[in-house]
């Protein structure tokens, strides 16, 4: 079977992404799958899951009114690939399924959702559950294809070449940390900058962490200005999202807003504390294997503000201002991490440098 698969978004949702593709390799028989993404989503997926061919777009150009004269060259090519299937996120815009009916795919398989009229044109309609956490959600694609709903996600990791493993070693090299070592990584952006807790604010969990426990801590960063603050502390830069995902899978502990650096984390198996602010419980980590804790501010009656299909970019609390992030103490956040610690210590030996 021919299926063409649909994933045309932002780092995160691609991660999270994974566990379908992989699902529809794994369980619909003799699968020939094509997927339209990103080209960062194209990093993410290869090699995650085994042959995967790619039809790369960029995000920006497909929410245009024009955008589907990008690929109207190539229809009689794509139509010659005779797909008997096309599967479609619960998020993807509407030229996703313009295209799938341009090239005559009969059976279009999408969600019930209002916001894109693209879905119109969808032909096998799954019912949305947006309580649900996102991967659990788009993982209803296999089941419904298959026709097995007790199909469970399983986590996929983004693979990484023996030369990005060395590269990344010796970038922890330059950094004073051997192979093997023990070390936290902190990746203190977000998309959208109100979900952001403040590269202030983890500096001081590091001046805690570092005065507790002599914990080693790692920076990734790609902003000048972050990287300038960060003159006097461990930091990466430059990397590739697979040397990125290698990275995190060396690492005892990730540190971070809801992300896609956090996702990626969450995907090799790495430990996780995420300060989560404004973001919908649909998208924290999805996997009982993955030991992590979330601090956010629960007390408040707006958080989160944020749902699957509705994202108001900006903060709306006029009485307390990004509360859901500025409420959120280093103590509370460094009280987590030290309680996790404690508790992969328990689990996987000691390991970890002792507590003073």
């Amino acid at each position: 079977m021919n299926i063409l698969a649909s994933k045309i978004n932002h780092l995160g949702d691609a991660v999270s992404f994974l566990p379908t593709l992989r699902g529809l390799s794994k369980y619909v028989p003799e699968v020939n799958l094509t997927v339209l993404c990103t080209p960062m989503g194209k990093e993410i997926f290869d090699g995650a899951v085994a042959g995967l061919n790619f039809i790369p777009l960029n995000y920006e150009e497909t929410r245009g009114l024009l955008s589907l004269g990008l690929l109207l060259p190539s229809v009689q090519r794509l139509r010659g690939m005779n797909f008997s299937l096309s599967c479609h996120s619960y998020d993807e815009p509407s030229f996703s399924y313009l295209l799938a009916t341009v090239l005559r795919i009969r059976r279009r398989v999408g969600f019930e959702i209002s916001t894109s009229k693209g879905q119109l044109l969808i032909s096998e309609s799954i019912p949305y559950d947006k309580g649900r956490n996102v991967v659990d959600v788009n993982f209803d694609l296999v089941r419904h294809i298959t026709g097995n709903w007790n199909l469970k996600p399983q986590r996929v990791p983004i693979s990484y070449s023996d030369e990005q493993h060395k590269s990344i070693e010796k970038h922890l090299a330059k950094l004073g940390l051997n192979s093997g070592s023990s070390f936290i990584v902190i990746h203190h952006g977000a998309k959208q900058p109100y979900r952001e807790w403040g590269i202030e604010s983890y500096l001081q969990v590091v001046e805690h962490l570092e005065r507790c426990i002599g914990f080693p801590v790692v920076f990734v960063t790609d902003q000048k200005r972050i990287v300038s603050l960060l003159s006097s502390y461990r930091v990466v830069t430059g990397l590739s999202l697979k040397e990125l995902a290698c990275l995190l899978s060396m690492a005892t502990l990730f540190i971070g807003n809801n992300s896609g650096p956090m996702h990626i984390a969450a995907a090799m198996g790495t430990p996780c504390i995420v300060v989560q602010g404004p973001t919908s419980p649909a998208w924290e980590i999805f996997w009982d294997d993955v030991p992590h804790e979330t601090v956010k501010a629960s007390h408040l009656a707006c958080v989160p503000c944020e749902r699957l299909l509705f994202n108001p970019g900006k903060c709306f609390n006029r009485e307390r201002p990004h509360g859901c992030m500025k409420e959120l103490s280093v103590g509370m956040v460094t009280d987590h991490v030290i309680r996790l610690l404690g508790d992969l210590n328990r689990l996987k030996g000691n390991f970890l440098p002792h507590f003073r």
